[in-house]
């Protein structure tokens, strides 16, 4: 097999290749052993009429089509492992020459990995922001641990904020139900700031088996625009009224923690745990910075076709963390007054600078050495198989060549960020402490609470 390389515009090539005469030949001849039985010929049992008759009957183009189906794509795979290619999309294959007698010659026009050229990348310098362990963060993680071990108690008493209560729950928009605004059985906790401003307060003081109306309305943003800016009814009643009660902060609850004899060991082995993650960290925006500085100074064009399959990823991944949260794509396109287009064109910036740092840490790897290994990639390949949820089926997914180029380039990315932070110069910058850490935890607390609404449910 011969073969031949041209360079044409950005990281186009043209890649020509001719294969011998007797290797298409031989491609004909199983392709008529391959056919020949399916004919049904008169006067013949399937598979015996002369090959004469059967060429006749099919066509020696036939023939020739059928070998040439078979022979290209395994000439092109050969063909770009041995130009040292890496393909970033489907090629345009077009035969040129396919006669019997003849060399089978073809071209494939693909789009190839592009040349980076490389800035600075050894001996950089960056900070290290290292955020202090403090008192307080001890103290919240014992708090959760408390939460975890709270019971929820039932209260024969009115409704107070904190209480986790059990109702069912109606409503009506101008006298009539609307599409999931029902539920029965419902639980919440009131003063969690999930529901509708109103909805919660109104709850406050009743009792259970008590049953009253409580008038909302709608948010002009709400996610239904059937129901934005609307006033509807809730009645609701209340099934049952629980209090949450927390154990004990003391040596009892560090022993059903884990190994621990007292509450003292477990606060140590938290902070511990809690230094660690905070170096973690540290190392993680040090290495971001170290590579947007790599980025930054190398020089790379980034082929289309590369940015738009990013964006695809991207988009995907959007797309199933919506799901996770019980909201379509089309739905979110709808309350945000954006089309799908409108959408990947905001993810085009940050898809483009995905793609050059892959391109730029990939070409460190190269040109370090760093490698990945047979071994290396299978013990990934394992990983990833065993951590999934149906290994049957991921052993499938990263056993498949798109799989092990995924693994592959995982690993030399891997490698090259190691290298990069080993050659640089880290300063450790302690931050100063946040004036207000549980902020973000109580924000956090309450979208998930609120995600956990029915539609339509008198939640914000």
């Amino acid at each position: 097999m011969k073969t031949s390389v041209e360079r044409r515009e950005n990281n186009l090539v043209a890649l020509t290749v001719e294969i011998p005469a007797e290797e298409l030949q031989k491609a004909v001849d199983r392709a008529y052993r391959r056919l020949a039985p399916r004919l049904r010929i008169p006067g013949f049992r399937p598979g015996k009429a002369p090959r004469s008759v059967v060429e006749m009957r099919l066509g020696k183009e036939h023939l020739v089509q059928e070998a040439v189906e078979e022979v290209v794509p395994k000439a092109y795979s050969s063909a770009i492992r041995e130009r040292a290619l890496e393909p970033v999309d489907q090629p345009q294959i077009r035969v040129t020459q396919a006669e019997e007698g003849k060399p089978l010659i073809f071209e494939a026009e693909v789009w190839v990995t592009p040349e980076v050229k490389l800035g600075e990348y050894k001996g950089l310098e960056a900070e290290r922001p290292l955020r202090p362990v403090t008192d307080a963060d001890v103290e919240r993680v014992l708090a959760s641990l408390q939460e975890q071990q709270a019971r929820l108690v039932a209260v024969e008493r009115p409704i107070q904020n904190g209480d986790f209560i059990t109702m069912d729950f109606a409503g009506l928009l101008d006298g009539k139900p609307f599409r999931g605004g029902a539920a029965n059985d419902y639980t919440m906790q009131v003063g969690s700031g999930t529901f509708l401003p109103g909805f919660e307060e109104g709850l406050v003081g009743m009792s259970t088996g008590e049953t009253k109306e409580i008038p909302v309305t709608f948010p002009e943003d709400y996610t239904n625009p059937e129901l934005a800016g609307k006033e509807a009814t809730f009645t609701v009643k209340v099934k049952t009224v629980r209090e949450k009660q927390l154990p004990q902060l003391d040596d009892e609850l560090a022993k059903s923690a884990g190994d621990f004899d007292t509450l003292e060991q477990l606060r140590l082995n938290i902070r511990q745990r809690l230094e660690q993650q905070a170096e973690r960290e540290a190392d993680g925006r040090a290495e971001e910075a170290l590579v947007k500085k790599v980025v930054a100074s190398s020089e790379v064009d980034v082929p289309e076709v590369m940015i738009k399959r990013e964006v695809d990823h991207m988009l995907h991944h959007f797309r199933v963390d919506l799901a996770y949260r019980g909201i379509k794509l089309e739905q979110y396109l709808e309350a945000t007054g954006k089309t799908e287009d409108d959408l990947r064109q905001e993810l085009t910036p940050q898809a483009t600078e995905n793609v050059k740092t892959e391109l730029c840490l990939r070409a460190i790897a190269r040109a370090e050495g760093l490698l990945a290994t047979e071994d290396e990639i299978k013990e990934e390949t394992e990983r990833h198989i065993n951590t999934s949820g149906n290994p049957a089926e991921a052993r499938q997914q990263w056993e498949s060549e798109a799989g092990q180029d995924t693994v592959r380039k995982g690993i030399e990315i891997g490698k090259a960020i190691r290298f990069i932070r080993e050659q640089a110069r880290l300063k450790t910058v302690v931050l100063p402490e946040p004036e207000n850490s549980q902020g973000a935890e109580a924000e956090a607390k309450s979208e998930a609470e609120s995600e956990a609404a029915p539609e339509g449910s008198p939640n914000s």
